[in-house]
């Protein structure tokens, strides 16, 4: 049965995708360029990092760095890889702070048409759930989502 809420339908030219470097996610990265390519969009792809507030002091600035370059790493694989399977794309690489899905709809809602995410399966009952990121962005979207399931294993 269709759920039909407060979609927000003004053409933005942009299909987002969220990415966090998994298969899962690489898979559905393609998919959204190919996506963009048929819908003649940009291709935005977003990750986003975060620390858990845990009261920590200046001792975790050097852990933190390396933690965001590493997250700029994933953006930017991301961003390259595609680039190179589909010349001619426009394509932007974005890194947020804070908690991935949130992030993800926060830029997805106000600049995109659609958002494409990655979901991963890891068995018969499990791959019935989605992973708590595509969740959240699934329920609380207010464009439409695409759910890229991971490929089937043989």
């Amino acid at each position: 049965m269709a759920e039909i809420r407060n979609l927000d339908i003004r053409h933005k030219g942009v299909v987002a995708v969220g990415t966090d470097g998994s298969e899962a996610a690489t898979r559905a990265v393609s998919y959204a360029a190919s996506e963009a390519v048929t819908r003649g969009s940009k291709l935005l792809i977003v990750h986003s990092w975060f620390i858990p507030n845990f009261g920590y002091g200046s001792a975790y600035v050097a852990p933190i760095n390396e933690i965001e370059i590493a997250a700029q790493e994933v953006v930017d694989k991301a961003v390259e890889g595609t680039k190179t399977a589909f010349p001619g794309l426009e394509i932007e690489g974005r890194l947020l702070e804070g908690t991935p899905g949130v992030r993800l709809i926060e830029v997805a809602d106000t600049e995109a048409d659609i958002v494409v995410i990655g979901t991963r399966g890891h068995g018969s009952f499990t791959s019935l759930l989605l992973g708590s990121v595509s969740a959240y962005v699934l329920h609380h979207s207010k464009i439409p989502v695409l759910l890229i399931r991971p490929e089937p294993s043989h």
